[in-house]
Formats: C-alpha cells, sequence, structure tokens
C-alpha cells in the first residue's frame, strides 16, 4: 500500500449554508476522531500549524481563491507533505471538516466533484465509472498528487454517501460483497446520512492504481 485515504461522508445539514445542530456536534465529533487517528499514524501536526497557519494567511492575502485545482494541490503539498485533505464544494462538505482542518490549520483543496453523485436514474458507462463525479475528482487529485515529489502519507477526502456508494460497488467489482458489508455500515453509522461516518481504503499507484479494501492488504 502506498497511501491510506479515508472518504468522510457528510454532517446533517440544517438551514441553506449550514449544519443543523446535530450535524455540527457530528462535525466537532469527527474532528476528534480524526485527530487521534492522524496521531495514531505517527503524525504530528500541532508542532506545525502556527507555520502553516501563517502560510495559509499569506495564501488568502494573495487570492488562493482563484487558483486552479492543482495548484491548490501542489501548494498544499508544500505546506503539509504528509496529509492531503480534500473536499467537494458543497457548503455541508465544507462545513463538516471546518473543525478539524481550523483546528489544526491544514489547508484544504476544494474539488467541486467530490461530493457529487450521479443523477437519479443515470447508470455509469460502460467501463464502470464514466460519469461518475467522485471518481472524476479523484483521478484530478492521485494525478496531481504523483507529481513532482512523494505523494503524501495519509489523503483525506469529505465526499458524501451517496456520491461513495454509487463509486464504490463499480471500483472494486471483484469485491462486491466487502463493499456492500462497508456501505451498510456507512449508512448505520452515520444513522441514514445524518452524522459523518469514514471509511479507509489503501491505495496503489500510480492512477489508476489499484483501490484496497483493506488498508494494510499488500
Amino acid at each position: 500500500m502506498d497511501q491510506l485515504v479515508l472518504f468522510l461522508t457528510q454532517a446533517e445539514g440544517g438551514a441553506p449554508g449550514y449544519l443543523s445542530q446535530l450535524g455540527e456536534d457530528g462535525a466537532l465529533a469527527l474532528a476528534e476522531t480524526l485527530s487521534s487517528f492522524v496521531g495514531s499514524l505517527g503524525l504530528d501536526l500541532s508542532s506545525g500549524s502556527k507555520h502553516r497557519a501563517g502560510a495559509l494567511e499569506g495564501l488568502r492575502k494573495a487570492g488562493q481563491s482563484a487558483m486552479s485545482v492543482e495548484e491548490g494541490l501542489r501548494l498544499a503539498r508544500e505546506i503539509c507533505a504528509d496529509v492531503l485533505v480534500c473536499s467537494g464544494g458543497t457548503a455541508r462538505s465544507q462545513k463538516t471538516l471546518a473543525p478539524f482542518v481550523e483546528s489544526l490549520a491544514l489547508p484544504t483543496v476544494l474539488v467541486e466533484s467530490l461530493d457529487r453523485a450521479a443523477p437519479e436514474g443515470e447508470e455509469p458507462g460502460a467501463e464502470g465509472l464514466a460519469g461518475l463525479p467522485l471518481a472524476t475528482g479523484l483521478e484530478r487529485v492521485f494525478v496531481a498528487t504523483r507529481d513532482p515529489g512523494p505523494a503524501p502519507r495519509l489523503v483525506i477526502v469529505q465526499t458524501s454517501l451517496r456520491a461513495i456508494s454509487q463509486w464504490l460497488p463499480k471500483v472494486l467489482p471483484e469485491q462486491g460483497v466487502v463493499a456492500a458489508a462497508m456501505l451498510r455500515s456507512l449508512h448505520e453509522v452515520s444513522e441514514g446520512d445524518r452524522i459523518p461516518a469514514l471509511a479507509a481504503l489503501g491505495f496503489e499507484g500510480p492512477w489508476p492504481g489499484r483501490w484496497l479494501l483493506d488498508p494494510g492488504e499488500s
């Protein structure tokens, strides 16, 4: 396994652009879970948070919002080489991630398609992944993180339950039973898409590489 990838579902939405109270509580709990998990991997993100905060403030003043996804990925890797955080563009995704990334001053790269799902009733193309926005977004992320230099050890992807439910069976058709069990667990843990849940997969590159349902598998 080259990289560990955490896929996160969203906290419950409330008023437009906001989370519900349950969603806010879920986002805070997710931040604590992620911080503990990152620490268990031997990654110390706390000690560099002041440096990252200064770098992020500099990017904001320089107009970071005008950057392309590829430019954002390159700069995010310069600021924090070991951990890459990417999020879909909806307010629900960004609000879910906010407590975690703000507490550690982690750069977040917005890739609009990461939390989008194919419209209801539309089937992906003959190859299985065509037409799935999450697949398109992941390709942009993983191609960009391979050139230049080493890839981040941990990639965190803020997506949506619908998007990962469409994508996972298509990317791992030969492991359908295990993938289905993982999706059932996500639905249960998230209480029907209300509380953030996470799924850990391994990835071996370069793109399109190989996805591993068991992150410890080699």
